[in-house]
């Protein structure tokens, strides 16, 4: 019965936080900003294996245009140089057989964890 709860919260949470695309593709979007030390992190699959490949966008705030791209080494960990000036970061994480996932990103020298980011297959 706890399981089934726990489930079902789970599920609505993360329902809230999926959008569709103009082209009908959905998209995890996770409301908050993530403060993280240097614009970098590793990216694994559902299973927290290391994804290599992924692909690493960074758009503008009204996520439409993207920026720049980068990918996934093959042990999962990204890079991209910081902008000076620019305050928040709009990345975007896409793999073949997953859902997109966004990101906003706010770098703080110092402060928060490494960026961690989970795909989850399409279903």
């Amino acid at each position: 019965m706890l399981a089934r709860i726990v489930w079902l919260v789970g599920s609505l949470f993360l329902l809230s936080h999926v959008r569709l695309c103009p082209q009908d593709v959905m998209i995890i979007e996770y409301p908050d900003e993530q403060v993280v030390p240097s614009l970098s992190g590793v990216v694994r699959d559902p299973a927290e294996v290391p994804m290599a490949g992924v692909l690493v966008e960074e758009f503008r705030s009204d996520w439409k245009t993207a920026l720049r791209s980068t990918k996934t080494d093959k042990e999962g960990h990204f890079a991209m140089n910081e902008v000076k000036g620019r305050e928040v970061y709009f990345l975007q994480f896409s793999a073949r057989n997953c859902t997109p996932i966004r990101v906003r990103v706010k770098v703080d020298r110092g402060h928060g964890k490494e960026l961690q980011v989970q795909m989850v297959k399409n279903r």
